[in-house]
């Protein structure tokens, strides 16, 4: 079963990407189309949109 966030980004016009951080977890991200990014699962859940990236939110 695919990842729901992932497949949100998707039909969403956003491009996935699978970060690995210093850890070794992975995280996915939602590219659009004007650069800006949110991680999927803020997405998915609306606390993030495209033009604001998650780090413009801090």
């Amino acid at each position: 079963m695919p990842n729901p966030a992932s497949v949100f980004c998707l039909e969403n016009g956003g491009k996935l990407e699978i970060r690995t951080d210093e850890n070794g977890g992975q995280v996915g991200y939602c590219i659009f189309e004007d650069g800006s990014e949110c991680e999927e699962w803020a997405f998915f859940r609306g606390e993030c949109k495209p033009g604001v990236s998650n780090e413009d939110r801090k």
